[in-house]
């Protein structure tokens, strides 16, 4: 992955700060400022021009150009852990309740750090996770879930209630 993300690396991609001083190729900024970044690291950061069609689209999460430049290599800022905090997030604010159910619609990187998170911090909750791939499957029992197919979508409730 370090194709994707350089360090130092701040956690999460929602950065808000205060101007504190301004370098001599800022413009629009003044000291005392609150400001937040656009996280995503294009062709316009990183001196790329012409823009690519992807850019110039305004489709920023397919642009190539995450290793192109003065820029060390990423994507994003603080993507490489975005799905745990996000999960964590959901987790904590939306406790289970003791010995109940969860059901895990989706077994990709933020089902999964769910489901882990699940584990972890409601250990007695029985944890259901709906999943497309077999491999997905695997790892969401790895995290004690059980796997339910999403249809038809009867059986999947029953399932769960069950």
């Amino acid at each position: 992955m370090m194709g994707f993300f350089s360090f130092p690396h701040v956690m999460g991609h929602e950065v808000v700060a205060d101007v504190v001083e301004v370098g001599p190729d800022a413009t629009g900024v003044s000291v005392g400022d609150r400001v937040v970044i656009n996280p995503w690291l294009i062709c316009a950061p990183r001196g790329v021009r012409p823009l690519r069609d992807a850019c110039t689209a305004g489709d920023l999460s397919q642009c190539h150009s995450f290793s192109v430049g003065p820029i060390a290599p990423g994507i994003h800022t603080g993507m490489c852990a975005d799905p745990f905090p996000a999960s964590l997030h959901a987790v904590t604010r939306n406790p289970p309740p003791p010995g109940g159910r969860v059901l895990v619609y989706g077994a990709g990187a933020l089902g999964l750090c769910t489901m882990a998170i699940l584990r972890d911090l409601h250990p007695n909750v029985a944890v259901f996770a709906v999943s497309r791939f077999p491999e997905q499957s695997r790892l969401a029992g790895r995290f004690g879930a059980a796997t339910v197919d999403p249809e038809p979508r009867a059986d999947l409730i029953e399932a769960v209630s069950d």
